[in-house]
C-alpha cells in the first residue's frame, strides 16, 4: 500500500495509509518528503520579468533604427526561441547595461538586462540572477522577489530611458502605471544528481514554497493542483507553475521561459484594456443617462459620442486581436501545454471573458443610441411636417 504523509513539526514524515484513508497522497504516483539535508543548486539562474504598457502601437523598425543610432544597444545574446514560434510581427531584442540589485544576503542580478519591445505597445524587462546552493536559499530568494520594489523601480528607470528614446514612434505614449511581473527558477545541475520522481519524492514542498513565495507548507489541495499541473517534456525535466512564479528542472529550457514572458505580457494587456473598458462604460454610461433625460434638446450633436464609441470599438476589437494573436505555437504540443498552463494559473480566461462581455456591452450602447437618435429625427421630421402643413393650410385661409 501507497505510503501518506503525516506531518509532524518542521518535518514531513511517511506513515503507513489504513484501509479506508482518503487522503489524495494515497493515490497519488507520488509521496512527498522534505529532506532535512537540503538540496544544492549547483548551476541555475532566476528570470524576473516586468511588463509594461507604453502606448498604443510602436513602430518596431523605426525604433530598432533609433536604438542602434544611440550607440549604446546591444545585440541580447539570449537564445531564440525555436522554430515553433512564430511572432507577428516579431519583436525588437536587445541588452543594457543595468547597476546590479541585490537581492537578500545571497543573491544578485546581472549587470544587463533583456529589453523586448512589442509592436502593441509593450515592453518587456527580463532581469537575470544566477543560482547557486541549498534550496532554502531559493525560498528566500523568492519571497524577497515578490513585489521587490527596488526591482521594480529599476525596471521603471529602464523604460523611462527607453522612452527617452524611441517616444516619438511610439503612438500616444504613455506609461501605463499597471505592471505585471513573473519569476522563473531554472534549475539545471543539483547536487545530489536525482531524477524528476526523486526530485518530486524529497523535494516537492520545497518546491512548491518556491513557487508560492511563502516558506509555509502548501495544503493537500493547493499541493495536489500543483502536482496535477506538472508539465514534461522527456524523462528528465519538469515544469512546475503557480501564479507567482514557475520552477523549471531541465537545460535548453528557453522556449519555455518566451512561452511565460509572452503569458506575462497578455495578463498586463489584457488587465489594462479591461481597465479602460471600465472607465469608458462609466463615461458612456453617465451620458447615456443624459441623453435619456434630454431627448430633444437642440443644438447637442450626440454625434461626437457615437464616434468615441466607434473609435474605442475598433481600438479596442484591434488590439485585443494583435495581443491575443501576437504569438503563434505552430505545431508543438508541449510548449502548448506550457501556455495552457499558465493561462490557467493567471487567470487569462477570466479577463478575455471580461473584455469580450464590455465590448459586447459597448456595442449595445452604441446601438441603443443610434437607434434613439434616429427615432428622435424621425419624430423631428414629422414635427417639422406638421408645422409645415399647418402653416400651408393658414396660409391657404389668408388669402382666400
Amino acid at each position: 500500500m501507497a505510503a501518506v504523509l503525516a506531518k509532524s513539526p518542521g518535518k514531513w514524515n511517511f506513515r503507513q495509509p489504513d484501509a479506508t484513508s482518503r487522503d489524495w497522497r494515497a493515490r497519488s504516483a507520488y509521496h512527498f518528503e522534505v529532506n532535512q539535508s537540503d538540496l544544492v543548486i549547483k548551476s541555475g539562474s532566476a528570470f524576473v520579468y516586468y511588463a509594461f504598457d507604453v502606448g498604443s502601437s510602436i513602430d518596431l523598425d523605426k525604433a530598432e533604427r533609433l536604438l542602434v543610432a544611440a550607440k549604446k544597444t546591444q545585440t541580447a545574446d539570449r537564445k531564440r526561441p525555436g522554430k515553433y514560434f512564430e511572432y507577428t510581427p516579431p519583436p525588437v531584442r536587445w541588452t543594457e547595461e543595468c547597476p546590479v540589485q541585490q537581492i537578500g544576503p545571497h543573491f544578485a542580478t546581472k549587470t544587463t538586462v533583456e529589453i523586448l519591445l512589442f509592436d502593441f505597445g509593450c515592453v518587456s524587462i527580463r532581469f537575470a540572477i544566477p543560482i547557486e546552493g541549498p534550496i532554502a536559499r531559493v525560498i528566500d530568494l523568492s519571497v524577497d522577489l515578490y513585489e521587490n520594489a527596488k526591482l521594480r523601480d529599476a525596471a521603471k528607470i529602464l523604460v523611462t530611458e527607453l522612452m527617452g528614446k524611441i517616444g516619438a514612434v511610439v503612438d500616444k505614449p504613455e506609461i501605463a502605471g499597471k505592471i505585471e511581473d513573473y519569476c522563473i527558477f531554472n534549475f539545471s545541475k543539483l547536487e545530489p544528481a536525482v531524477t524528476v520522481p526523486e526530485l518530486l519524492q524529497g523535494h516537492f514542498v520545497n518546491l512548491t514554497c518556491i513557487l508560492r513565495a511563502d516558506p509555509g507548507s502548501p495544503s493537500d489541495r493547493e499541493s495536489q493542483e500543483i502536482l496535477a499541473d506538472r508539465i514534461s517534456y522527456g524523462s528528465n525535466d519538469l515544469t512546475l507553475l503557480s501564479w507567482h512564479a514557475a520552477v523549471i528542472y531541465g537545460e535548453d529550457t528557453e522556449d519555455i521561459h518566451a512561452v511565460l514572458e509572452f503569458a506575462n505580457i497578455l495578463l498586463l494587456e489584457l488587465s489594462y484594456l479591461d481597465s479602460r473598458l471600465d472607465k469608458s462604460l462609466d463615461s458612456f454610461y453617465e451620458f447615456f443617462n443624459l441623453y435619456s433625460q434630454n431627448r430633444f434638446s437642440f443644438g447637442r450633436s450626440k454625434q461626437p459620442l457615437m464616434r468615441r464609441i466607434s473609435e474605442l470599438q475598433i481600438e479596442s476589437a484591434v488590439l485585443f486581436e494583435r495581443i491575443t494573436n501576437g504569438l503563434k505555437l505552430m505545431g508543438d504540443a508541449f510548449q502548448a501545454q506550457i501556455f495552457r498552463v499558465a493561462t490557467k494559473k493567471m487567470g487569462l480566461s477570466s479577463w478575455d471573458a471580461s473584455i469580450a462581455r464590455k465590448l459586447e456591452t459597448i456595442e449595445s450602447i452604441y446601438q441603443k443610441i443610434s437607434d434613439a437618435e434616429g427615432t428622435r429625427r424621425m419624430e423631428l421630421l414629422e414635427i417639422i411636417i406638421i408645422i409645415l402643413f399647418l402653416v400651408s393650410i393658414a396660409t391657404s385661409f389668408k388669402f382666400s
